[in-house]
């Protein structure tokens, strides 16, 4: 009796329709396991995406602290005489009564200034030893 149960259980486990539902169920799995991948692989994409942006952002942050420091040191110089002058001589280039403008002139780049001719030819020129 032993004999014939093993033997119904084996062929139990060796019908054709419950191997095509198996097969098919590890199909579905596998393709469930695959989008899950695909997913995680988005999401590890998108993270590396985020701590780029977020560093971009703080060098910004620091940026946009520095200059602002820079503006309030600014503002607290224009409140008082002495800055106002100094930022109505940088804008308008105005002196006190009194006081001299110096200016310094290059001299002048002649660009038609040309060279004497000495008389030799340019085939003289390029080959002196001639």
């Amino acid at each position: 009796m032993l004999k014939l149960y093993t033997m119904a259980a084996i062929r139990q486990r060796n019908d054709p329709v419950r191997l095509f539902w198996r097969r098919v169920a590890m199909l579905g799995l596998s393709v469930f396991v695959l989008f899950s991948l695909w997913a995680v692989l988005g999401v590890l994409q998108k993270e590396r995406d985020s701590r780029l942006l977020k560093s971009e952002a703080q060098v910004k942050l620091e940026e946009l602290k520095k200059r602002e420091i820079a503006l309030h040191a600014r503002i607290g110089s224009l409140e008082t005489e002495r800055g106002q002058e100094a930022a109505l001589r940088d804008a308008y280039g105005v002196g006190k009564d009194g006081e001299a403008m110096i200016q310094i002139v290059d001299k002048p780049a002649d660009a038609t200034e040309e060279r004497a001719p000495d008389g030799r030819s340019w085939f003289a020129n390029m080959f002196p030893w001639w």
